[in-house]
């Protein structure tokens, strides 16, 4: 059996009609990843741009995988030219902007540790997008 890799992106929202992070997890799902520890399959969800719907839409996505995945990598869109990679997450929402259910998230706070890091060394993954001519820049979330 081929170990999963959860990959999510978003769907539309705002005046953004098609969002490129959940096209990019929908395109992608299913593909099969050779790596030194075996294959890897992708496996897609697209995530509501919804502050109360998002994280339940997320755990269903884990819950649906066949194996524990080797990896989560999340998608998202933002209006600048480069890849951001973000070196951790917080539980804390801190968007000015609304979400597609009209919710605002400045201040909305979810279960969990304050922050995690990543695991994951994101000076080789920006050193690879920009050998492959993408702009990148790492960013603490």
């Amino acid at each position: 059996m081929n170990q999963p890799l959860l990959l999510t992106g978003f769907e539309p929202f705002l005046n953004v009609s098609i969002n490129p992070s959940g096209e990019v997890a929908r395109r992608l799902s299913g593909r099969v990843l050779e790596s030194a520890a075996g294959q890897v399959e992708i496996v897609g969800a697209v995530l509501p741009v919804s502050f109360s719907r998002a994280p339940m839409a997320h755990s269903e996505a884990l819950a649906g995988l066949p194996a524990p995945p080797v990896a989560i990598v999340s998608l998202g869109v933002h209006r600048g030219p480069e890849f951001r990679l973000e070196t951790r997450a917080g539980v804390r929402y801190a968007s000015v902007q609304p979400d597609n259910d009209g919710q605002m998230g400045a201040g909305i706070l979810l279960d969990g540790p304050e922050q995690l890091e990543t695991p994951y060394d994101l000076i080789a993954c920006e050193s690879w997008l920009v050998e492959a001519g993408a702009p990148a820049t790492m960013i603490s979330g």
